[in-house]
């Protein structure tokens, strides 16, 4: 795949300027379509993965047994990207809780597969769903997704927190400027009016945040049952340098399209695993941005 030059990507944000309207569809939907349960580790524990992914699939094993979990193990192919963020250097989209995330692989030392995600982040679910994402029905950006992420609580060891979001993907080449943003998704615009910082030059550039690069591998390894909910399990692992060493985060995660007791229960005792537990209530996306911005 050879990502477009810069002229072409600006004639193609003209082309998206030009049909918008008629192209647009507004995808306002009132409760999350998927429920992802994170739990963060110590990344001192995946020295080696494979000693580190068999050691807490067993400590998952007794956790589902002792909760009447059905956990199925399955092999899967590992995936391999690159996992950026960008913004201004002013920080006007986390600091009005956007997310700007850019993933992409390399062949041959050159990016290909590139895909840029802006997310719309809350806590209180009825911010985010009544934020409306237009989404082209096409190739170019995909339908708006409403998603909820439950995690550690920062005050709490072992309660989780809930956090909601509202995102919408593109594969296309680099974009220079925020201005860029706002021809495809309006709902930056907000930016310009009401933002904190507001947004009063449009051309601003966009830049890697914090000048963080993560080398991200990604292990599906099975599947948690429950009840008539089968929710996908997987690792997640970033690197600082493409070698495998001790990763700068660790991350299980299952993802459920439905919320339940059963999964909510599962992910609090996960937490209770403080032998393999993270002893510091982060985000992936909290590594990443580090100082930069404030908090995420």
């Amino acid at each position: 795949m050879k990502l477009p030059d810069r002229y072409a990507t600006r004639l193609f944000l003209a082309g998206l300027i030009f049909c918008q309207s008629t192209l647009a569809r507004d995808t306002l939907q009132r409760t999350p379509e998927q429920y992802e349960f994170k739990v963060m580790l110590a990344p001192a524990g995946f020295t080696s993965i494979e000693k580190g992914i068999t050691g807490f699939q067993q400590a998952i094993s007794d956790v589902a047994t002792e909760l009447d979990v059905s956990f199925t193990k399955e092999e899967s192919k590992h995936k391999n990207r690159v996992v950026t963020y960008l913004d201004t250097k002013a920080c006007h989209l986390k600091r009005n809780n956007f997310i700007l995330r850019k993933r992409f692989k390399f062949k041959d030392d050159i990016p290909v597969e590139l895909k840029l995600t802006l997310k719309f982040r809350d806590n209180a679910i009825g911010v985010v769903s009544q934020t409306p994402f237009v989404a082209q029905p096409s190739s170019a950006l995909t339908r708006s997704k409403f998603e909820a992420d439950v995690v550690r609580n920062p005050s709490s060891s072992s309660l989780p927190q809930t956090k909601y979001s509202r995102s919408s993907s593109i594969e296309l080449g680099e974009l220079d400027s925020i201005s860029q943003l706002l021809t495809l998704y309006p709902v930056l615009q907000v930016l310009e009016t009401d933002g904190e910082p507001r947004l009063d030059d449009p051309d601003m550039k966009l830049e890697r945040v914090n000048q963080f690069a993560a080398f991200e591998t990604k292990i599906p390894i099975g599947t948690l049952q429950f009840g008539d909910a089968a929710c996908n399990a997987s690792f997640s692992f970033w690197y600082a340098t493409p070698g495998k060493f001790t990763p700068v985060a660790a991350e299980f995660s299952y993802d459920c399209e439905t919320e339940s007791n059963a999964a909510r229960r599962f992910h609090q005792a996960l937490l209770g695993l403080q032998d393999w537990v993270s002893p510091i209530a982060t985000t992936k996306t909290s590594i990443a941005y580090g100082d930069a911005c404030g908090s995420v």
